[in-house]
């Protein structure tokens, strides 16, 4: 189980950062 969620918790974060990265957002928030 650890294996898997490592893993999903890495593939979340890189689809996080790619949807941020697509969309227009300001990039005033360090949060975001």
């Amino acid at each position: 189980m650890e294996i898997s969620f490592t893993r999903v918790a890495l593939l979340a974060a890189a689809l996080f950062f790619v949807g941020c990265d697509q969309k227009p957002q300001p990039a005033k928030n360090p949060r975001y």
